[in-house]
């Protein structure tokens, strides 16, 4: 049995190691797809997987893209998961507040230097907590304590202004670390980025992100909240053979409230490369973090390192991941409906098949 993380939790390892316990040969690179789908369908036949997978890898001016889905979106109406259904992405949210928090710094509203409690009203102005900065949110260096964690009178069902008087009491009660001098990854990092995100913006979180990333990028299917009452969701579970959970903690917001698609994380993953876009706005967009962790990671292939940008997350009866190879420019985007969903493990093996592949030789 996996250890499972906490609500929007992080699938993190410093180094992921991608090599094949025995040698095997490399499909060819006009067959790497088919070797994909084997993988794909194999991890589901084995209950390790449900849900929808995309890895794209750019040749030239152009994107070789694999796209599948297995499993059931709906285990009791036999509704099957597709290349549109909508998935919870837990933690992958706080790529997109990070987002925001840039873009507003754009704009010239905030910088990275700023004490959260000049933009937060009723945040602590002394002790450790009245020396947070922003950019001590971004890097999850706060030292602020964890509010999904065990935090008196949260429920479900609070709005966002809500929850922020009850990480406001938790810091009240249980203090902080002194900020900028430990890496400690934390919800409550996040969720008071998206609070700033509407206080300086004037706009909910989600619909800041809907105006100024979503429709932009043509994210259709992407949104801000629970999946009840939106159309083609999936249900999700914490392992296979369980009944489906409840979706109904909304506490989430910045730094973990978002749906979407495997295509629409796609067209935030390209927006987001080196080339993108972004590019001339970006600035320190992956030195600072930004949601994408606080440094680059790296994966071995075939005895080969490659650079590697990844994020993974989990929200009751969800799982997902997204890694990125600059290198050899492959993204790789998981999205499952099985809390316990092997996404790290698959992500790795599509990855491969993807990096791998054997020029087909000339006739």
């Amino acid at each position: 049995m996996k250890t499972r993380l906490s609500v929007v939790g992080l699938l993190f390892v410093p180094l992921v190691s991608l090599a094949a316990p025995s040698p095997k040969p490399a499909p060819s690179c006009s067959a790497w797809r088919d070797v994909a789908g084997r993988i794909l369908h194999a991890y589901a036949t084995d209950h390790s997987f449900s849900g929808t997978a995309l890895v794209a890898k750019q040749t030239g001016k152009t994107d070789e893209v694999f796209l599948a889905a297995e499993g059931f979106a709906d285990t009791a109406h036999k509704v099957k998961n597709t290349a549109e259904t909508r998935f919870r992405i837990g933690s992958l949210t706080k790529q997109f507040t990070g987002e925001a928090i840039r873009q507003l710094r754009g704009e010239g509203l905030l910088k990275k230097e700023d004490f959260v409690h000049v933009h937060l009203k009723g945040f602590p102005k002394k002790g450790n907590a009245g020396k947070v900065t922003i950019r001590d949110l971004l890097k999850h260096q706060s030292g602020l304590p964890e509010y999904s964690e065990g935090a008196a009178g949260l429920k479900s069902t609070m709005s966002a202004a809500e929850v922020e008087k009850v990480v406001l009491g938790l810091l009240a009660k249980r203090g902080s670390q002194p900020p900028g001098k430990k890496y400690e990854y934390r919800n409550t990092n996040y969720f008071l980025l998206g609070r700033i995100v509407e206080a300086k913006s004037g706009l909910s979180y989600a619909d800041y992100l809907a105006k100024k990333v979503f429709i932009p990028l043509g994210m259709n299917n992407s949104g801000v909240g629970l999946l009840e009452g939106v159309a083609n969701h999936a249900k999700g579970f914490r392992e296979w053979g369980d009944s489906p959970t409840e979706d109904k903690d909304g506490t989430a917001y910045g730094s973990g409230a978002m749906y979407s698609t495997a295509p629409d994380l796609y067209r935030w993953a390209k927006a987001t490369y080196p080339e993108s876009l972004f590019r001339k706005r970006r600035g320190s967009h992956f030195k600072e973090g930004y949601g994408w962790g606080v440094e680059r990671r790296y994966a071995d292939i075939g005895g080969k390192r490659y650079q590697t940008f990844e994020h993974g997350g989990t929200v009751e009866g969800y799982a997902s991941y997204l890694t990125y190879f600059p290198q050899e420019q492959v993204t790789v985007v998981l999205l499952s409906n099985f809390e316990s969903g092997e996404v790290q493990e698959l992500g790795a093996d599509l990855a491969r098949a993807a990096i791998q592949c054997r020029p087909t030789p000339a006739h």
